[in-house]
């Protein structure tokens, strides 16, 4: 204040200074001109007055520059005072700078401590979590390992609801799936049925029915809820113990899926593109170059021109083929070059060789064996395999026809998993048999081709002998429904009605249970006919067998 105070009385006397210098030099102009513009003849009379405004001039001069000098002087003084202001000024911008430089600093590490506490605590926060966590998987684990190994007594019945009527009691676990289920039930009653064409569902309290899918386990089931077996017998096989292990592992694998129209696991999964192994063998052929008799050795693809030999030489029984050559064709036709012996085969599946005898030597592993007369076929062999009264299943698309000869009039198309039971024998390899589950339609069937491919296999199940014993009450089962055009991948919708009924009712069903009217007006259920293809199905006709429809 006291500097910026003596600054201002400067500015005034250094203002007032200028003002009294320009107001002398004024005066002084003043005067130079009336001097001039005095007359002559006044000169002398004047002169002392002239004198002193000479002086007077002259002092104002002086005063001028005195002002002038005291001027320069201030503005020196003032601008050593500007300076050393600005100066002042410069060092308190550079403290106000570094104050808030450490400021600035202070606050920085005041926002790490507390982002570093906050991350301490989230840290700690997670570890806390991930430690409930664990302790609660830890707790879920051993009450799903408690749980899938407590013992429970699980009832299954069949669909019917009369006093007595077939159940199987198991002593499962609790971590059993519906699978599992099956495998045990299937063992237990002797059928393999179980495994192929059985569906476990649940009925609630209200009577109603939920299927139960494979992956379900036994614990899920509550108490108040039954497990009925549909679709296939609960009623203990009388010869189980000739059930093989096979037939289980075979049902198993054929077993349809729900919502496939009838198409097995196996028949589902054999469209899958499998690469072509890499043979272990490769058939080459060695040919005479002046006989053309040829042979045929199953070798290694890395196998040698001597190996080669080697095999040829003890097939034929001639070790002279030691001493020769294998020759192949030129690439141009032109002749043919000598193999080494160490040369690989490879890709060449054809080799000749010249000067020795390509005809085996008797007792030679090529020479061929005396055939053995021929046994006539006894006609007992077809009643052997499969006796009167025994349930077979057709393993292709076959014919049935109307009598025991080929040209006989055929009596309609038998799909391949067709049952059957036997019902009589015919010459060769012809079977006469009775289409199941309706009985009625009976027919003759070849059981192998003239290649000895089986057409028809055994099943576990028997069969009476008469059809009159064959009577009995209509069933409910599960059937699925999915439509054609989504195949086996699409959703799918279970309904449950009696055995008996007839398509144009299950129609009905489907549509109550959809709650969609146009399926019973416009659906219509068809059936495979191929891959791609599908044929109709009438609605006057018996749902009999038929567990998955499109």
């Amino acid at each position: 204040e006291r500097n910026w105070k003596w600054a201002g009385e400067v500015a005034e006397r250094k203002a007032k200074a200028k003002e009294e210098a320009a107001a002398a030099r004024q005066t002084a102009v003043e005067r130079s001109e009336e001097e001039r513009n005095a007359p002559v003849q006044a000169a002398s009379d004047e002169a002392p007055a002239a004198e002193q405004a000479c002086v007077a001039n002259q002092g104002g001069r002086e005063d001028a520059e005195i002002a002038e000098d005291r001027g320069e002087q201030e503005d020196e003084e003032a601008k050593a005072i500007r300076e050393r202001e600005e100066a002042e000024r410069h060092r308190e911008e550079q403290l106000a700078r570094e104050r808030a430089a450490l400021k600035a600093r202070e606050e920085a590490d005041r926002r790490a401590k507390e982002e570093a506490a906050r991350r301490a605590k989230r840290e700690a926060d997670r570890k806390a979590r991930e430690m409930a966590s664990r302790k609660e998987r830890e707790e879920a684990d051993r009450r799903s390992r408690e749980e899938a190994e407590r013992e429970v007594e699980l009832v299954v019945r069949g669909p019917r609801d009369e006093e007595g009527g077939p159940s199987v009691t198991l002593d499962a676990r609790g971590g059993w799936s519906m699978s599992e289920v099956r495998r045990a039930l299937a063992r237990r009653v002797g059928r393999p049925g179980v495994l192929e064409h059985g569906r476990l569902v649940r009925r609630h309290a209200d009577g109603s029915f939920v299927s139960l899918r494979d992956g379900e386990r036994v614990s899920a089931i509550g108490p108040e809820e039954q497990i009925i077996l549909m679709n296939a017998s609960l009623v203990v096989n009388p010869q189980r113990a000739d059930v093989a292990e096979e037939d289980y592992r075979r049902a198993e694998a054929e077993r349809v899926q729900p919502g496939s129209g009838g198409r097995s696991v196996v028949a589902s999964t054999a469209k899958a593109k499998v690469e072509p192994a890499q043979p272990d063998t490769v058939e080459v052929t060695i040919r005479s170059i002046h006989t053309g008799r040829c042979h045929s050795l199953s070798v290694p693809p890395e196998a040698t021109a001597i190996e080669i030999k080697e095999q040829l030489a003890e097939g034929l029984g001639r070790p002279e083929v030691l001493e020769k050559k294998l020759l192949r064709r030129n690439g141009d036709s032109s002749g043919y070059s000598s193999l080494a012996d160490d040369e690989v085969c490879g890709n060449k599946r054809q080799l000749f060789i010249m000067g020795v005898d390509l005809e085996p030597l008797p007792g030679s592993p090529f020479a061929a064996p005396a055939k053995p007369p021929p046994t006539p076929p006894r006609k007992t062999d077809l009643a052997d395999v499969f006796p009167i009264g025994l349930v077979l299943r057709t393993t292709r698309s076959t014919l049935l026809r109307e009598g025991e000869e080929l040209t006989s009039e055929k009596l309609q198309d038998v799909e391949k998993g067709q049952r059957c039971v036997v019902r009589g024998h015919g010459a060769g390899k012809r079977v006469k048999v009775e289409l199941l589950p309706e009985l009625g339609v009976v027919g003759w069937l070849t059981a192998a081709t003239k290649a000895g491919e089986a057409l028809v296999q055994r099943t576990t199940e028997e069969w009476p002998t008469t059809p009159s014993t064959q009577h009995r009450e209509p069933e409910l089962v599960m059937v699925t429904v999915a439509t054609a055009t989504a195949g086996s991948t699409g959703d799918w919708v279970e309904i449950f009605v009696q055995d008996d009924t007839s398509l144009g009712e299950v129609k009905e069903a489907l549509s109550k249970k959809l709650k969609r009217p146009e399926v019973l007006q416009r659906g219509r259920f068809v059936q495979r006919r191929g891959t791609a293809s599908f044929g109709g199905l009438r609605d006057d006709e018996r749902l009999g067998d038929r567990r998955d429809l499109l």
